[in-house]
């Protein structure tokens, strides 16, 4: 499953919003790797993006809402859209385009909520779809699409129209994923395990398959033994540190992308206890290991990731403004900006050229 485009409207924070994973131009190399379906060379996505941004623009939310609306087209439970609406005196809608890479199709897939008297809003689903011929660009795809009337569908009919979708986020402690198996593959989730907590923390001398419980693995330290079931820590005595901790879940992750479980990655923030050269190090690691038709969007308030070696595409700025009175969040790719090899990504956001360095004025009367 690929994400080519998002907008929301009245979507939690966001009002008028939109946000591009698609890429135009032709790049002479890339480091990431080939950044188009392999049966398609002409259809470019963004493979591995790094969301940044300052506090309250929106990164955690948007995936929230991802979330939200890949649940709702698996489960079809409308109560995951409801829950998202902002302005619940007001009509709400999103749309995001897709591919189903199995089937090498582009999905649009729109629904719209009213607000309602008694309290229920009403859900309504559209969509449209079109082949991507061995040709085909997004661009052409999306021409298509708009060529297009959208067809109302009821969520009884969502997994024949949109096929099997499969996902992971992990924000915030929660994680949403479609039939994972991960914690079942022992030797690439054991050999992950190992190599991401001893990294954190080198006291662990082993760790080992647990010989009592089905997927659960033992962090041995000093005589003392502490079990992970199921992906979960189970350690109610607080020994560990909050970047251990983290580590679980990131060997979880990891070990997803390994195996290519999911296709589809989303990572919120889960290094911010982490020192920043294994951030690096690991997001290094899932990219790397990122196959064909695979996608990765990563949080990060770490500036230095801007330092890495990556396409300026990959780099994506979330930024909030003020409009008479409507707090509007938008979306500013690296490369809308900086269009020469040479022109530093760094030194762009730390002259504000996305718009994300907040307004500390507030400040001064405390000085």
């Amino acid at each position: 499953m690929l994400l080519m485009d998002v907008k929301l409207d009245n979507i939690y924070s966001f009002n008028d919003f939109h946000i591009n994973f698609s890429y135009p131009r032709k790049l002479i190399s890339n480091n990431i790797g080939d950044e188009y379906l392999s049966e398609r060379p002409n259809f470019k996505y963004k493979k591995a993006v790094i969301l940044m941004g300052g506090n309250a623009t929106g990164k955690t939310t948007l995936g929230k809402a991802l979330m939200g609306i890949f649940n709702y087209m698996i489960k079809g439970n409308p109560d995951s859209l409801k829950s998202m609406v902002g302005d619940t005196g007001k009509k709400a809608s999103l749309c995001i385009d897709f591919v189903n890479t199995g089937r090498l199709d582009l999905i649009r897939f729109k629904a719209v909520i009213s607000p309602d008297a008694s309290g229920n809003p009403a859900v309504e689903n559209y969509y449209s779809s079109c082949d991507i011929r061995p040709t085909d660009s997004y661009e052409s795809c999306l021409k298509q699409l708009e060529s297009k009337n959208m067809t109302l569908i009821q969520p009884s009919a969502f997994s024949t129209v949109f096929g099997n979708l499969s996902f992971r986020f992990c924000l915030s402690g929660q994680e949403s994923m479609v039939d994972n198996p991960v914690f079942k593959n022992k030797k690439i989730y054991l050999e992950t395990l190992r190599s991401v907590i001893r990294t954190l923390d080198p006291s662990f001398t082993n760790i080992t398959e647990s010989k009592e419980f089905d997927d659960s693995y033992v962090l041995e330290r000093g005589g003392n033994q502490i079990l992970i079931q199921k992906g979960v820590l189970q350690d109610n005595r607080g020994v560990l540190s909050t970047g251990t901790r983290e580590g679980i879940s990131i060997a979880t992750l990891v070990s997803a992308v390994r195996l290519h479980l999911n296709g589809f990655y989303y990572c919120d923030e889960m290094f911010s206890h982490i020192q920043t050269d294994i951030e690096k190090r690991l997001f290094g690691i899932m990219v790397d290991n990122l196959g064909d038709g695979e996608q990765l969007i990563f949080t990060s308030h770490n500036s230095d990731m801007q330092d890495l070696n990556l396409p300026k595409h990959s780099f994506v700025y979330l930024y909030k403004r003020n409009e008479d009175g409507v707090f509007r969040i938008y979306a500013n790719s690296a490369s809308d900006y900086l269009k020469r090899p040479t022109d530093s990504v760094r030194c762009a956001a730390e002259n504000d050229v996305f718009s994300t360095i907040p307004d500390d004025t507030l400040l001064d009367v405390l000085e």
